[in-house]
């Protein structure tokens, strides 16, 4: 879909002749620069390798006198030339491997002779922060063009997601870097989700980033001390800091067009990366590798559930109650209907991540407190509540989605939370609790059960009306699972309402939930008869 705000504007770019001094060993096979092994440039993506890791000779389809015969091009962007592909993303990817985004700004990138008597005598440019602005603009170009035409997605993407993605991560601290690289990763994940392809994702929530297994590997063992702090400082990120740095661009404030497009972009990453069916598979998978390891021998004995909290939440490091106050906000911000549509429809993938973690981890040391007992109180429910009204039809489907998963998930978690060992009694499934109760009277309190709801239960479109449904179904299901919730009672309770009685007269738990019933069926004043009648 469409950003309804320009991002920011692209940026020319070219391939930068790595300087000498950024390679003190070969990237191809690791060996340290020497008198007898010297640097060469590689004519595509502009990196330095030695002799044996750049010794094809091809033609490119660049302009300059220079590419009018064969030119040097190393391993890596041969394998793509041979596809066809002379716009390698190893062009991008190697000055956003080389730039430090943390050094001062006088050493980053800045030039100097290098005394191992291997250098290339090119002329070279420092690489700078504009240099990375470039590269990823540029990048996102690609990566859009890929989303609109998936076919050849993968003859032209030869560098895997856990090199590339952590790569454009490392730029996501400076505003200048970031705006381009927050487009970047909402590109590629959204061309994720369309040739299904998960790595992407995964690579966002994975430690390691830069390099693959052996590159890590031959850098570690490297005698050159340089290369090491190199790859431990450059190409290396610490666990968590990519998220983090995404959640801290969704509060970035501001209503000028370039802010707000960071944020849609930021919105879609957080959309992407919580979305359940990979949120289920990631889990799997490690559930696979705990029990299965590489025999494939199931473990015994009782599940450790501290170890397995720490294995989840080592993998999937997003802070969930932080990432939904920011969609909460973006959800109201009506300078970009946009980007309410993508926050209002993260909001559902938030609440069931959170109804997932305080179901399992409902008690010990590694309890998951959900945010769903605080949104009556903070305003949560109102505000979702008042986009039920919104012009757009998107928005409200969305807002009815969350508001019918808050209710499903503080029913479940406090069924949960009941069954924990060490909790006294006993708690019925069907039954309805007093934290959703409490949801379900904001609900009906703040317009919920008004006409918009009315309008979703009439509509012609199916699954329009099968939307009405489930949310009006989640309201008062346990009028239908509780046997206290019978016919009968909510007679005598719908005859105690018309006589000025109330329904606390009948005080057995269903008092909301009835209340949410009648709303919906007879109205809130005698305006709203007419159309509910329709309704019923």
């Amino acid at each position: 879909e469409n950003s309804s705000h320009p991002g920011p504007p692209p940026l020319d770019f070219s391939a930068v002749s790595v300087p000498d001094a950024l390679r003190p060993s070969c990237p191809g096979c690791w060996q340290v620069f020497s008198m007898t092994r010297r640097r060469h440039h590689c004519r595509l993506c502009g990196d330095v390798f030695c002799d044996a890791c750049s010794s094809s000779r091809t033609v490119l389809p660049l302009d300059g006198p220079e590419y009018a015969v064969p030119v040097r091009v190393c391993d890596c962007c041969m394998k793509d030339v041979n596809k066809g592909n002379y716009f390698s993303l190893r062009r991008y990817l190697t000055p956003l491997q080389l730039y430090d985004p943390d050094a001062p700004p006088s050493s980053s990138g800045k030039k100097k002779a290098v005394d191992d008597g291997a250098g290339s005598g090119e002329k070279t440019k420092e690489i700078t922060i504009h240099t990375v602005a470039a590269s990823l603009s540029s990048l996102s170009v690609d990566v859009e063009s890929m989303v609109l035409d998936p076919t050849s997605f993968q003859e032209k993407i030869t560098i895997p997601a856990s090199i590339l993605v952590p790569a454009i991560g490392r730029h996501l601290k400076q505003r200048l870097t970031a705006e381009y690289a927050i487009r970047v990763l909402a590109s590629l994940l959204m061309l994720g989700n369309v040739v299904g392809d998960e790595s992407f994702a995964l690579a966002i929530y994975e430690e390691r980033g830069g390099l693959n297994d052996s590159e890590s590997m031959n850098s570690a063992t490297s005698a050159d001390e340089e290369g090491r702090n190199r790859t431990s400082t450059l190409e290396r990120m610490k666990a968590g800091e990519m998220v983090n740095d995404i959640l801290a661009i969704l509060e970035w404030s501001g209503s000028d067009s370039r802010t707000l497009s960071a944020l849609e972009q930021a919105t879609k990453v957080v959309f992407y990366i919580t979305e359940p069916n990979f949120i289920a598979s990631a889990i799997s998978n490690l559930d696979s590798h705990r029990n299965g390891g590489e025999d494939g021998q199931n473990s015994d004995g009782p599940v450790d559930m501290d170890a397995l909290a720490n294995d989840e939440m080592d993998l999937l490091q997003i802070d969930i109650h932080r990432a939904f106050r920011s969609m909460l906000d973006h959800a109201t911000t009506s300078a970009s209907p946009s980007l309410q549509r993508w926050a209002t429809a993260s909001l559902r993938h938030l609440i069931t991540e959170d109804q997932r973690r305080a179901c399992v981890f409902s008690s010990g040391p590694s309890r998951y407190i959900s945010f769903t007992s605080q949104l009556v109180s903070s305003g949560g429910v109102m505000i979702l509540c008042s986009l039920l009204g919104a012009d757009d039809a998107d928005i409200r489907a969305h807002a009815t989605s969350a508001l019918e998963a808050i209710v499903i998930a503080t029913r479940e978690i406090g069924m949960a939370v009941n069954k924990s060992p060490g909790k006294k009694g006993f708690y019925r499934a069907g039954r309805g609790t007093k934290d959703d109760s409490a949801i379900v009277d904001a609900i009906v309190s703040n317009g919920g059960c008004g006409n918009t709801l009315v309008h979703l239960l009439i509509s012609a479109d199916e699954s329009v009306a099968m939307m009405g449904c489930a949310f009006a179904s989640a309201l008062i299901s346990p009028l239908l699972t509780d046997p206290r919730g019978s016919g009968r009672t909510l007679q005598f309770c719908s005859s105690s309402a018309a006589s000025g009685m109330g329904l606390d007269s009948k005080d057995d738990g269903l008092a909301s939930y009835r209340n949410a019933a009648l709303v919906l069926v007879v109205g809130s004043g005698s305006d709203d008869v007419a159309i509910r009648s329709d309704a019923s």
